[in-house]
């Protein structure tokens, strides 16, 4: 696993992806070029974002929606203004998608030949 965050341009991005065998992200950039992706996805934001096609596609959702330091429910809403009223602590959701599932999600995936 190499981490190339901020370190490619664009062309060099998209060359790199096309090559990959499985990525975990820019997901829909390595869906657009072929690559099996799996995607980690938070409950409120799975509607917008999640890719229509499955082929080479295995979403993790996580469907926490309380707030670990203060118990308060996040919604979609909520999560978008922060600064508004109610929780303001910083967490991610996704954090409760363990490294073994996404492992075990990307075996799988890689198992799948078409």
């Amino acid at each position: 696993m190499h981490n190339l965050c901020c370190r490619l341009s664009l062309p060099a991005l998209v060359r790199v992806l096309a090559q990959a065998r499985l990525i975990t992200g820019p997901l829909h950039l390595g869906l657009a070029v072929g690559t099996r992706a799996v995607g980690l996805f938070w409950c409120e934001y799975v509607v917008n974002s999640l890719p229509l096609a499955r082929s080479h596609f295995l979403p993790l959702i996580t469907w926490e929606r309380t707030c670990p330091t203060c118990g308060q429910i996040i919604d979609k809403q909520a999560a978008d203004h922060p600064t508004g009223l109610g929780c303001s602590h910083a967490f991610s959701f996704i954090d409760s998608i363990s490294p073994e599932q996404v492992c075990a999600a990307a075996d799988e995936l890689l198992a799948y030949t078409k």
